[in-house]
C-alpha cells in the first residue's frame, strides 16, 4: 500500500486519522486479507522515503516496481532479507509525476505528467520527453484538481498515447473545469499533435461480435471504415472514453469529428 491513511491514536481513547503521504506498507505473506496481515508483530511492516514528497503513483517495468512521487522517483528493491525485505532507492530527486491517472505503461518506460515536464522513467534514469512542445505541460489548469484530472491511455492499434487534460489556455470561462484537450503523442515518431475533445476517463472495450452496417451511428457517404477493418472485427480492443457527463463512446482514430456525447443545457435566441 502506498500514500496511506491509518488510523492514530492521539490521547486516552482518542483515535484519528492521518495521511503519511510518502509511507510504504506490506503485508505478511499469504492471504493480504486475512485478519492478521497487517499487523507489524506478525511480519508486517511499512517503509517510510522520508521526504515528504506524496507518492502519487506507481508502476511496473518488468519486475521493477516505479514509485513517483509529486517531484521525485524512485524503485522499491526486494533486498532478500526477510526481516526487511523492501527497500526503496532514488532514480530522480527533482523529477516525478503530479498526476495519477497521467501514468501510461510501456514495455520499458512508464511516461506520466509532472509539474514541469512529461517525464519517462526507464528504471534506471527520469527524463523529459516533451522537449518539441516545452509550454504544453504548463498549460495544463492548476485549478478545480486539474491535475488530477488529467488521463491517459496508450492505443496499441494506432501506436499513440493519449492524455485528456484540462488545458488552462481555453478562453471559453469555466471550460477548463474538465478535461477539454486531448494530447496526443505518436511514440513512433515521437511526434505531438492536439485535439479539441472532453474526456474524463480512459480504459478498453473488446466488442464480442462483428460491427454491422446497422449498427452505424453515421449515413454510408460519411462513414470511412473498410469491410475489413481490424477495429470493426470481433474481440478487438477497443479504447473507450467517457465523459463528465456519463457519455461514454468508443474512440476511432480516423473519425473527423467528436462525439455527440454533451448535452446542451441553455441556448437563448435573439431576434430571428
Amino acid at each position: 500500500l502506498f500514500n496511506t491513511t491509518e488510523d492514530v491514536t492521539t490521547a486516552g481513547p482518542v483515535v484519528t486519522e492521518r495521511n503519511f503521504i510518502d509511507r510504504i506498507r506490506y503485508s505478511a505473506l499469504n492471504d493480504p486479507t486475512s485478519a492478521n496481515a497487517w499487523r507489524q508483530d506478525l511480519n508486517a511492516g511499512r517503509l517510510d522515503l522520508g521526504t515528504r514528497d506524496p507518492i502519487i503513483g506507481v508502476a511496473l517495468i518488468q519486475d521493477r516496481l516505479i514509485i513517483s512521487c509529486n517531484k521525485s522517483t524512485w524503485m522499491l528493491v526486494d533486498t532478500g532479507n526477510p526481516d526487511l525485505p523492501f527497500n526503496a532507492q532514488r532514480i530522480d530527486n527533482q523529477l516525478g509525476v503530479e498526476s495519477i491517472n497521467s501514468i501510461i505503461n510501456f514495455d520499458k518506460q512508464t511516461i506520466g505528467f509532472g509539474t514541469n515536464g512529461i517525464h519517462q522513467c526507464n528504471g534506471t534514469n527520469v527524463d523529459r520527453i516533451d522537449g518539441n512542445i516545452p509550454d504544453q505541460i504548463f498549460q495544463v489548469s492548476n485549478t478545480n484538481q486539474g491535475p488530477t484530472r488529467v488521463a491517459g491511455i496508450r492505443d496499441y492499434f494506432t501506436e499513440e498515447a493519449y492524455w485528456a487534460y484540462p488545458d488552462s489556455g481555453v478562453t471559453v470561462p469555466d471550460s477548463d473545469v474538465y478535461p477539454n484537450r486531448i494530447l496526443v503523442y505518436n511514440y513512433k515518431t515521437s511526434s505531438w499533435s492536439q485535439n479539441d475533445d472532453s474526456i474524463t476517463a480512459f480504459g478498453s472495450y473488446l466488442n464480442p461480435t462483428n460491427v454491422t452496417w446497422e449498427e452505424l451511428m453515421v449515413s454510408w457517404e460519411q462513414d470511412n471504415d473498410a469491410w475489413n477493418d481490424a477495429e470493426d472485427q470481433p474481440l478487438f480492443s477497443s479504447i473507450v472514453a467517457g465523459n463528465q457527463e456519463g457519455f461514454t463512446f468508443i474512440v476511432k482514430n480516423d473519425e473527423p469529428r467528436n462525439p455527440l456525447g454533451l448535452q446542451i443545457t441553455t441556448m437563448t435566441i435573439a431576434g430571428n
